[in-house]
């Protein structure tokens, strides 16, 4: 279901059932309230809550991404990546310490594309993986939040801060 507010297309899962909209200035804040659902979770793949706080930001929906063969989704600290024909666990990526915030996949290098994949979690750790054997290739730090990811299409990835 998509609802327009204030000229900007929000979409809501389907089990949303209200809308809120606060105004301040010219900020203006939407909220909307989940019921809870009766479906029953996949064996070994948990069911993800209906919102985290993290860095005194809700956050409604889990890190998810994919390349053309895997769905990857992120679940307190490990990645989940399961294959989108069967929707059978392919592995877990298990090497962050706290929760992941963001998680993004390189499709646009020609080196790249679907296999290396990046994940930052709230201790400011990213960590680059190869998604087909699943090592760690390399771990950084940055010194603020990140809050935004991107791959380029020459295989480097950019963060931002904003």
């Amino acid at each position: 279901m998509c609802t327009y507010i204030d000229s900007a297309l929000v979409a809501m899962p389907s089990n949303a059932s209200s809308v809120s909209t606060k105004s301040s200035g010219s900020k203006h804040e939407h909220r909307f309230s989940m019921t809870s659902s009766s479906a029953v979770g996949t064996p070994g793949i948990p069911r993800t809550p209906n919102s985290t706080i993290q860095d005194g930001v809700t956050r409604m929906f889990e890190p998810a991404t994919a390349t053309a063969s895997l769905l990857l989704f992120a679940h307190k600290s490990v990645i989940y990546c399961l294959r989108h024909d069967t929707l059978k666990l392919e592995r877990k990526l298990a090497k962050h310490k706290t929760e992941i915030s963001l998680l993004a996949v390189d499709n646009v290098s020609d080196e790249g594309a679907g296999r290396y994949a990046v994940s930052y979690d709230s201790r400011t750790i990213a960590i680059f993986w190869d998604l087909f054997n699943g090592a760690e290739i390399n771990r950084v730090s940055s010194y603020e939040a990140v809050r935004v990811t991107a791959w380029m299409q020459d295989g480097r990835c950019a963060f931002g801060t904003c």
